[in-house]
């Protein structure tokens, strides 16, 4: 991981004419997308993984501690292996790791098989986001960079929407198996693709400095958006890991259906980051993060006790909420740390939020609905967001960030 991106000129490699410039582009946000694709389709496949393997609903919420604990290590080690093969190894590596691992996930039989796949699945989705964010600041020019990163943060949008109604479909067809295999075969080939075809990116990982790592980790700013971030990711990838196997376990939907619900409840928020964008500008991070949070966390609230059409319109609600977080989450860890020690303050607390607020709050809802308490936990996850939008009065923003 890296606590900086080297941009100097000798190392900027800058494609000559947009149309390939837009391609380099697309071509890393393909391998976003499925790497995220990777880390987000064991939600949608839950109903059959517990028939199939015969899991209990605490078991299958606790494989999502498993896969972002991978991914937890691999973002935060992911600069020692830029640092050794650069970033575009680094980036071929961490596509043709997913795509192995989730063919490995294909072949599991036993319950821990399916642990020890996942764990795999995380660190090799782990490694991409460092470099792929350094590649990008390579291959665009510095003018282009807010044009390159808004294409390229198309990728996890696009996957939350087309992850669960691919899953939909095709497990309507095939088994979970034949899924992640597919899936697994698709990310081996664009790794392979982008090996032989794929633009130069020069340069290389910085091991992340302790100096700045060890000041980080002693100011209480640090661990307040950790907490937050959490509560942000409880919100929406939380809900997102366990919705589908409520809706078919608790009100009996079937698994095509309630994946395509989950699918499409996740469209507006395609868009949401635009309104999350002017909410921060307007109000401020400080506010705009109390406003999502409050309002995702109430409607998650409402998923648990909601039922017919209406529990339909909370799920699409909620859905649009909660990914108005981020913006607002990332403007406020740039007020709160100079540009030095932005970085890794950004990757501390999402690695943190991801290993917590997606694995470790999915893990409780699973062990809740073992106890016939599936709504309960939905309702008491809302809950524990909306109890932390008070955390906000004790960030203290600087005043001397300037950049």
């Amino acid at each position: 991981m890296e606590d900086a991106v080297d941009t100097s000129p000798d190392q900027g490699i800058h494609e000559i004419g947009p149309e390939r410039d837009t391609w380099n582009i697309l071509f890393l946000a393909s391998i976003f997308f499925l790497s995220y694709s990777g880390r987000c389709i064991t939600g949608p496949l839950l109903p059959s993984l517990e028939f199939d393997l015969g899991l209990s609903h605490a078991q299958c919420g606790g494989l999502f501690i498993f896969l972002f604990l991978g991914y937890l290590v691999a973002l935060l080690g992911s600069g020692f292996t830029a640092a050794q093969i650069g970033h575009r190894w680094t980036i071929i590596l961490s596509a043709i790791g997913v795509g192995v691992t989730l063919m490995a996930v294909a072949g599991s039989h036993s319950f821990w098989a399916l642990r020890i796949g996942l764990i795999a699945v995380g660190l090799a989705s782990g490694l991409y986001p460092p470099s792929g964010i350094a590649a990008l600041t390579k291959l665009a020019k510095p003018a282009q960079w807010g044009r390159a990163i808004g294409i390229h943060d198309i990728a996890p949008n696009l996957s939350i929407v087309a992850t669960p109604a691919l899953a939909g479909v095709l497990i309507h067809w095939t088994s979970w198996r034949a899924v992640y295999f597919l899936f697994g075969i698709i990310a081996i080939l664009v790794g392979f693709a982008f090996a032989r075809y794929g633009p130069s990116v020069a340069g290389r990982g910085k091991v992340p400095n302790l100096i700045v790592l060890k000041s980080l980790m002693g100011k209480s700013s640090l661990w307040i958006m950790c907490i937050l971030f959490s509560l942000g990711a409880a919100a929406m990838i939380g809900v997102f890991n366990m919705l589908p196997l409520f809706l078919t376990s608790v009100h009996g939907f079937q698994t095509s259906s309630a994946n395509l619900i989950v699918g499409l409840s996740r469209l507006p928020g395609i868009g949401m980051a635009l309104v999350a964008g002017w909410l921060t500008d307007r109000m401020g991070p400080r506010k705009a993060i109390a406003v999502v949070l409050a309002c995702s966390g109430l409607l998650a609230a409402f998923i648990g006790i909601g039922s017919g059409i209406q529990l339909v319109v909370v799920i699409f609600l909620q859905a649009a909420a909660a990914p108005c977080f981020f913006p607002a989450g990332l403007a406020a860890v740039s007020k709160l740390f100079p540009f030095e020690s932005r970085n890794l303050a950004i990757a501390i607390a999402v690695s943190f939020s991801g290993f917590v607020g997606s694995g470790l709050i999915s893990g409780l809802m699973g062990l809740m609905a073992d106890k016939g308490m599936f709504g309960i936990g939905l309702m008491l996850n809302g809950i524990m967001v909306l109890a932390g939008v008070p955390t906000v009065i004790f960030l203290k923003f600087r005043n001397d960030v300037k950049k």
